[in-house]
Formats: C-alpha cells, sequence, structure tokens
C-alpha cells in the first residue's frame, strides 16, 4: 500500500515537469508536439500499470505468507489435539488434504458468507483494505459498503454506460467545486491527461487518424484502470531474488537472438546466434520456468530460427544448382 501511494507522489513531480514542458515546446508545431507527447504520456501510463503490478505482487508476497502461517497454526493446533473424534478430525483437516487451488479458494471465500470461511477476520481487512486502496488508485469510487458504484453489468453495453455516467458525475462533481488558482493544476495522472486529452481536441482540429486514435486510446486508459490491470497480470511473472542476475541474461541473450532473426545472417551473425544459443541452454532458469518461457515465447523464437537456418539452407542449395546449370 505504501508503494501505491509514493508512485502517485512521484506522478504528481512529473505533473509540474510535464507543464513545464509542454510550455518550452509551444514553439513546435502542434501536430508534432501532440505526437511526441502522446508516446510519453503512453509510456507513463505503462508505468503506472507496472508500478499497481509490483505493489499486487508485494502484498501478495506478503498475504499469503500469513495466511500458511495461520494454516501451520490451525494444522497443528489439530494434530495436537487428543480428544478430537475421526469425523471432526477428517473434516477440520480437509483443508489441508485439499490441492493449492481449492484450499486458496476456501481461505478467499469470506466475500459473502463469513462462518465458513477459516481465514482470520485481521487477514481479511489487510486484502479488503488493500482492495479500496487499489480501487481508489485506479481512479474507481467504492460505494460505503465496498462495493463498486452502480450495477455489474459486464457486458460491452453495461461497461459503455457506466463509462458515460463516471465522465458525467465527474464532471458534476467539478462544477460543483469552487475553482481556486492552485486547483487548476491536475493533481494525478488520470486527471492530467483527461484535461490534455480534451484540451487539445478543443484547441484545434486534429485530421491526422493515428493521432486521433493515440489519444482515444490514452483517454480510455485512464477510465479503464482495473481493465489493464486484468490484461497485464496474465503477462506478470515473478521471479525468487536468486535467479535475478540469470533472468537478465536469459533476455539479454533472447534479445540478441530476436534481433539477429531480422537480418541477413553471415558468419559473424551465425557466431553470434549460437553463442546466444549455448547461453540460454546453460541458463538455470530456462530448465527451472517453464512458465517464464512460454510468458517470453521461447517456442516461437525457437521456431523461427529453426525457420530461418533452413530457409538458409534451402537459398544456398538453389543457388549451388543454378550455378551447376550456368556450368
Amino acid at each position: 500500500m505504501k508503494f501505491l501511494f509514493d508512485s502517485n507522489r512521484f506522478y504528481k513531480e512529473f505533473i509540474l515537469i510535464y507543464i513545464n514542458l509542454e510550455i518550452s515546446l509551444l514553439g513546435l508545431t502542434f501536430m508534432i508536439l501532440f505526437s511526441q507527447m502522446c508516446h510519453l504520456l503512453q509510456y507513463l501510463c505503462d508505468c503506472q500499470v507496472r508500478h499497481r503490478i509490483e505493489a499486487i505482487v508485494a502484498f501478495s508476497d506478503d498475504f499469503v505468507a500469513k495466511l500458511q502461517e495461520n494454516q501451520r497454526f490451525r494444522y497443528n493446533e489439530v494434530m495436537q489435539a487428543l480428544n478430537m473424534s475421526a469425523a471432526l478430525t477428517a473434516r477440520k483437516t480437509k483443508e489441508f488434504r485439499s490441492p493449492p487451488q481449492e484450499q486458496i479458494n476456501m481461505l478467499l471465500n469470506f466475500k459473502d458468507d463469513k462462518t465458513d470461511c477459516p481465514c482470520p477476520e485481521e487477514i481479511r481487512d489487510q486484502l479488503l483494505d488493500f482492495h479500496e486502496d487499489l480501487m481508489t488508485h485506479c481512479g474507481i469510487e467504492l460505494d460505503e459498503d465496498g462495493t463498486l458504484d452502480g450495477n455489474s453489468d459486464l457486458t460491452i453495453r453495461g461497461r459503455l454506460l457506466y463509462l458515460m455516467e463516471k465522465v458525467t458525475y465527474l464532471k458534476k462533481k467539478q462544477a460543483e467545486k469552487p475553482v481556486d488558482d492552485d486547483a487548476k493544476t491536475s493533481s494525478t495522472l488520470q486527471q492530467l491527461i483527461s484535461d490534455t486529452m480534451v484540451r487539445w481536441a478543443q484547441e484545434s482540429v486534429i485530421e491526422d487518424p493515428e493521432l486521433v486514435r493515440a489519444m482515444f486510446v490514452l483517454l480510455h486508459r485512464q477510465y479503464d484502470g482495473i481493465g489493464g490491470l486484468v490484461r497485464a497480470l496474465p503477462k506478470t511473472y515473478t521471479i525468487n531474488s536468486v535467479s535475478v542476475e540469470d533472468t537478465i541474461n536469459l533476455l539479454a541473450s533472447l534479445g540478441q537472438i530476436r534481433s539477429l532473426l531480422s537480418v541477413r545472417m553471415g558468419k559473424e551473425e551465425e557466431k553470434l546466434m549460437i553463442r546466444g544459443l549455448g547461453d540460454i541452454m546453460n541458463n538455470k532458469v530456462f530448465y527451472q520456468h517453464p512458465n517464464l518461457m512460454r510468458a517470453l515465447g521461447m517456442h516461437e523464437t525457437v521456431m523461427e530460427v529453426m525457420v530461418n537456418v533452413l530457409g538458409g539452407g534451402e537459398s544456398k542449395v538453389k543457388q549451388f544448382t543454378l550455378r551447376r546449370q550456368r556450368i
């Protein structure tokens, strides 16, 4: 939770830098300025998503450790009980005999009914507090009972209506507030990008379709914070701090191989390719983390290398046969 607040302070400091940068670039044409600033703001949005995911991972590490510690305490309590019947022991140890996915489902099943959940009240409150902080950081306001505002219609029509209602609500909320000189500057990255996109659209006519698409994507990302997290989390992979150096070397070798696939390879490029493949094969992470290899698209890269090598061999055979025919 502290990480979320620290990243918010970083974005507030960036807002002041952005305002000074926008003033200094007024000598450029508007289209060039808009295009460059869109790339910069997209990068800032990506950094914000990464910070949120890192906050989720950091909280999950501590949260799961507390869950396991509580599980160990309850398991030892059951095992040390002397006057417990066999049926009661089987019922109390059902949680520990279940697969890991079913165990976590039992522990987190306290949203509707809290009586059958073995998770302690203190750990539940920690998860609910982090959930509220994350929703607030994503720009989503919750009701007093901790649920989302409005209905939970997840269809395209329902999501569009919810987005329109949210924008209308924010406009009314800003109109009701008294306008001060200090309040004219945006206080969050979401408000900064929203105000900037609206101001650009009002100041000049934008005919470039790529720029219009980039502005719309930026504006949409400000009201789709949860959707961005949902799409980014399946691409996220966490490793132990011991494997950081091996992972960096693996990514360096993989990037070198992918850069060589786009060029016509000679003898030196072939040596670099062989060396890169050897470094990957000798890397411990390559064998210990198959899910990471799947997320990095390692198998697709290996197939591209094979196709590249086979294609190069076929072209050499064709060149050799053409020379013989000419002779």
